[in-house]
């Protein structure tokens, strides 16, 4: 078994974890929790602003737009934390433990975080990503193009109102690169004929 050592006096979102064809509910990241070697852990991160529990003892939690400092992802295993969702607004200094997970995280989620375009350096540094979704955040054209360093991404969604045609010029230097998410981004045609990728857009 490994340990998982997040806040003890507060929760920080949820978490759940999968070894082979065994798993878990999804339970509160709060505390010291003990899971199989070699699980990966699909952790949700939010302020939690109270836990709630039904008859049946179901767990569920209501979470709050208060800023989450992240630097206890530091305390955690490197290897373990396969998918990440950050869905709430974050610390922006804390982002600089994200690279922290590197060498076990293959999918990130970053939602209504209100990050800029300073945080995607330490995005940039989780080389093995597969999977890469923001929405809601504060990036610009010429912060997203250090996002062609992620050499392995397979899917890309950019979803953000910020952005322009001209935030995708760094999307042919991915080599994986088979879907690309235009959703919410203003765009009425790209601004240069792209490889063969499957390309997702809001009308």
């Amino acid at each position: 078994m490994i340990t998982l050592a997040f806040p003890e006096s507060w929760a920080v979102g949820s978490m759940s974890w999968y070894l082979e064809s065994n798993g878990s509910e999804p339970i509160m990241a709060i505390g010291s929790i003990a899971i199989p070697e070699g699980a990966r852990v699909d952790l949700h991160i939010s302020y939690v602003e109270s836990i709630l529990e039904n008859a049946e003892g179901r767990v569920s939690y209501s979470g709050s737009r208060r800023p989450v400092d992240l630097r206890f992802l530091g305390s955690l295993p490197q290897n373990c934390v396969e998918s990440l969702h950050l869905q709430s607004i974050i610390e922006p200094e804390s982002i600089k433990s994200l690279p922290h997970l590197a060498p076990g995280l293959r999918r990130l989620y970053l939602a209504m975080t209100e990050l800029g375009d300073e945080a995607l350096e330490s995005v940039c540094r989780l080389t093995d990503l597969t999977y890469l979704q923001t929405f809601g955040n504060n990036f610009t054209d010429s912060g997203v193009q250090v996002l062609a360093g992620l050499q392995g991404l397979e899917s890309l969604y950019l979803e953000e109102g910020s952005l322009s045609a001209a935030a995708f010029a760094f999307a042919d230097q991915i080599p994986r690169l088979k879907r690309l998410g235009l959703q919410d981004v203003p765009i009425r045609k790209l601004s240069r004929p792209m490889r063969q990728v499957s390309i997702k857009r809001s009308v």
